[in-house]
């Protein structure tokens, strides 16, 4: 009765260890490890900030959130980040009181943890974003990291003339390499699309129709261009806004 027991013991652990272990997708980058099954925008649980970590502690390390890139706005706050939220939790072990990251931070509850399935930081040193960042990708200068093509769409520049609020839309489809153009309302008049790369040199120009452009919408083929910095202009009537990008892939 006693050896019945203890292998029922035995067996119930065995079973229970086996329950809560973390199943998932393992995501070999940054930007997949947010964009995951999100056609290129960053999925709603993720919380991308840039940190430094202030201290270690028992259950994982404490981190002064110097920029809010997505999800809730914590700049000049300071978070726990811990290791035992759940059994995806990432061990913050490897990381070292001091250092700069841009982590991608999942939020269960009130409490704070980086998830195992992927790749949910990089290193900032010396005015680089250091890492698996994104297929091929393993470093790029900090202030281009907000503007990589497909990586969720961190923090889109936008140089407005008229201080207007924005009406225009721009959505990356990297898995199609194409850009969605669409206004979230009938413009005064049609959107005249101008392309510059980062020497000033026009790649492409359009119009894409008023009517168009707040219905479905216009899909613009990128696969001819070059890796690197692009800006897009976008006019109707009197509105002008800039849209700063980068596209990092395969041609």
């Amino acid at each position: 009765m006693k050896f019945s027991f203890t292998l029922l013991t035995l067996l119930l652990s065995v079973f229970l260890s086996k329950s809560i272990a973390c199943f998932c997708l393992p995501q070999p980058d940054f930007c997949s490890t947010v964009t995951y099954e999100s056609q290129g925008v960053t999925i709603d649980i993720r919380n991308i900030y840039y940190v430094k970590v202030t201290s270690k502690e028992a259950d994982g390390m404490s981190v002064y959130i110097y920029k809010t890139y997505r999800g809730e706005d914590l700049t000049a706050q300071t978070i726990l980040i811990s290791d035992l939220v759940t059994s995806c939790s990432m061990s913050t072990g490897q990381f070292s009181e001091g250092e700069e990251l841009i982590i991608a931070a999942d939020k269960n509850g009130d409490k704070w943890d980086m998830t195992t399935c992927g790749i949910p930081y990089l290193k900032v040193e010396n005015g680089k974003v250091k890492g698996e960042i994104a297929a091929g990708v393993t470093e790029i200068a900090f202030e281009d990291f907000p503007f990589m093509f497909g990586c969720g769409n961190l923090m889109p520049l936008i140089f407005n003339e008229e201080n207007l609020d924005p009406e225009f839309v721009i959505t990356p489809r990297p898995n199609t390499n194409q850009i969605h153009i669409a206004t979230t309302a009938l413009m005064p008049g049609d959107t005249k699309l101008r392309v510059y790369d980062a020497a000033g040199r026009m790649v492409q120009q359009k119009t894409i129709p008023r009517e168009v452009a707040a219905s479905v919408g216009e899909n613009i083929d990128t696969f001819a261009w070059l890796n690197g910095i692009y800006f897009i202009q976008l006019i109707a009537a009197n509105r002008r806004e800039t849209f700063k990008f980068m596209k990092i892939g395969s041609r």
